[in-house]
């Protein structure tokens, strides 16, 4: 899932409320824009202040962050480290799970601009962090500027990349060296989220047009919007049964027939926003201005998981290797070591507005 400064636009979408779904607990008041997990199914949510993690599903989380503030998004490597993106300080990482932290902003050219707003942060299978149009392949430290701007990233392999960008999919064999456009029947129009089931259906949401879908590994494509009722697609995520989920501006739509037809998931709570949403330990979780919310049976009901976040609005959540969950919510990082039951703050002191983990374990922010 799943999703810069150079600067990243983050586009929360206007969802409407449908039937009732159930909350958990977890971080109160404001809205939660990001959530991820780790291996281990742990979450983490954050919101512009705040990083939480939780190791119960969201039924309660921990506050990790004190030193970053600002916090867009967070994303975990396969061994634990979690980075923060954050507006105006660029990227923060932590191998001690949010104890303490560290970064490179990079105010140098040509790389001034990781100084500024970093909304999403994508990690390859080696381990390698992608924003927008820049890569690193040392956890941060250094930063390598690509031919292309995407919106979102798909990694088939380590060299093996699909990107989403205003021109259309395109990909790269050689870890983003160079890169080819994929867009026969597609045309070179904005596309927001890329994804790929394990059958190798690739799904292509774009801003204006719908959902798009390839067979043949992206050399032709074909509309497929059959249930759709809205065609702006933000984000697009795959479970282990293959079944896609695509959130739109209005509202969360899901596929079990690799997006031939799709229907919309009921959403029964009062909400205004929808900044993200996961799919982890095989409950579907959503981040809302009203906080975090959890299902547990593909949409038909749903629980609050934002027990122990003071600040509501979360901005990205993800989970570490042992399943701890991490969120940003209020520029605050949170933790939770049983899947969300409670939370912890784990305080940074910078705007965090986006976290990641490295390969290494390392947290990023």
């Amino acid at each position: 899932m799943k999703i810069s400064f150079i600067f990243f636009l983050l586009t929360p979408f206007l969802l409407f409320p449908q039937h009732p779904w159930q909350k958990i607990n977890g971080p109160y008041g404001g809205t939660i824009e990001g959530l991820s997990s780790n291996s281990a199914g742990e979450l983490y949510a954050v919101n512009t202040t705040s990083l939480f993690k939780s190791t119960d599903n969201g039924s309660s989380w921990f506050f990790l962050t004190g030193e970053v503030s600002n916090i867009n998004t967070v994303e975990i490597s396969s061994s634990g480290r979690i980075y923060l993106g954050t507006d105006y300080r660029g990227i923060w990482w932590s191998d001690n799970n949010g104890t303490s932290w560290n970064n490179n902003q990079i105010f140098n050219a040509p790389h001034t601009g990781l100084g500024a707003t970093i909304n999403d942060i994508y990690l390859n299978p080696a381990g390698h962090i992608f924003v927008a149009h820049w890569r690193s392949i040392n956890g941060g430290i250094s930063w390598f500027e690509l031919p292309i701007f995407a919106r979102d990233y798909y990694f088939i392999s380590s060299n093996e990349i699909l990107a989403a960008t205003n021109l259309g999919v395109q990909k790269s064999i050689n870890n983003g060296a160079s890169w080819v456009p994929l867009n026969n029947g597609l045309g070179e129009i904005p596309i927001n989220a890329i994804d790929r089931t394990s059958s190798g259906i690739l799904i292509a949401g774009t801003s204006s047009l719908g959902i798009y879908l390839s067979s043949d590994d992206g050399a032709s494509w074909q509309e497929s919007n059959s249930g759709l009722t809205n065609l702006n697609v933000i984000e697009l995520t795959v479970d282990l049964n293959d079944k896609i989920y695509a959130s739109t501006q209005g509202g969360i739509f899901s596929s079990t027939n690799n997006g031939s037809t799709w229907q919309q998931v009921n959403i029964g709570f009062e909400y205004t926003w929808i900044y993200d949403f996961d799919i982890i330990n095989n409950n579907l979780y959503i981040s809302t201005n009203e906080g975090i919310h959890r299902s547990d049976n593909n949409g038909i009901s749903w629980n609050t998981s934002h027990h122990g976040i003071t600040v509501l609005n979360p901005t990205t959540i993800l989970s570490d290797n042992d399943g701890d969950i991490f969120l940003n919510a209020g520029g605050t990082v949170y933790f939770s070591s049983n899947t969300g039951n409670t939370w912890e703050k784990r305080n940074i002191g910078y705007g965090i507005i986006s976290l990641a983990f490295s390969k290494n374990g390392n947290i990023l922010a």
